[in-house]
């Protein structure tokens, strides 16, 4: 047999090695699904872009709203890229990953404190806007989830729940900075807790969903 033939004989066992899928490509799609929701969930709910937006970002706390979900997602970021690999360690523990975003939510949570009145404290907790707070969080960052977990299928993740439980806590983080842009409660005092309790149910949707659909 000649050589040529030889490695044309070869070259018929091969298999195509598929490129990894992109996560920068997933997490783009997803957030534009998201920011689209922005402005069609108000035909719902009435619950909109809040008026006067930009200017409102300049009056006392109302920018780190925005910032400190958007800081925990930056903090996830580098473990939300690698999920898709088998060595990556899923088991991490997440307070050591997020302590930053936790640490700053207690601090902004103690100014709040501090800032309100014996007799309007309870008042300023509880907010105005809680039932929207932690239904629509998880709604705008569900777009960016499936878009997470459609990637994570072309991959092998080690740990489905977990590995939903990342995904889910990275599109929540996503999801409230999108939300932010609606909420009209100013007060760190509420949106702290808030927001995390948000951020947290979608973590928690993302676990069990990722336990089910990243199975191999």
């Amino acid at each position: 047999m000649r050589t040529d033939e030889f490695l044309d004989f070869l070259s018929k066992d091969t298999v195509e090695v598929k490129p990894m899928p992109s996560f920068a490509i997933a997490t783009l799609w997803g957030l534009a699904a998201s920011v689209l929701a922005l402005f069609l969930v108000p035909m719902v709910t009435g619950v909109g872009v809040r008026p006067e937006y930009f200017s409102a970002l300049t009056q006392g706390f109302v920018a780190f709203k925005q910032l400190l979900p958007l800081g925990l997602a930056l903090l996830l970021l580098p473990i939300a890229r690698v999920m898709i690999y088998p060595e990556t360690d899923l088991n991490a523990s997440i307070i050591k990953r997020i302590w930053p975003y936790l640490l700053a939510a207690v601090l902004l949570f103690v100014i709040g404190f501090i800032g309100e009145g014996h007799e309007t404290r309870s008042m300023a907790m509880r907010g105005k806007s809680i039932p929207f707070c932690l239904i629509l969080v998880p709604v705008f960052s569900m777009p960016l989830y499936v878009s997470i977990l459609q990637y994570l299928r072309k991959g092998a993740p080690t740990n489905p729940m977990r590995a939903g439980l990342w995904a889910g806590l990275f599109a929540g983080a996503i999801g409230c900075f999108v939300y932010a842009f609606t909420c009209v409660d100013d007060n760190p005092l509420f949106w702290t807790w808030a927001y995390s309790s948000g951020i947290a149910i979608s973590a928690l949707v993302g676990a069990v969903v990722g336990k089910y659909a990243l199975r191999w």
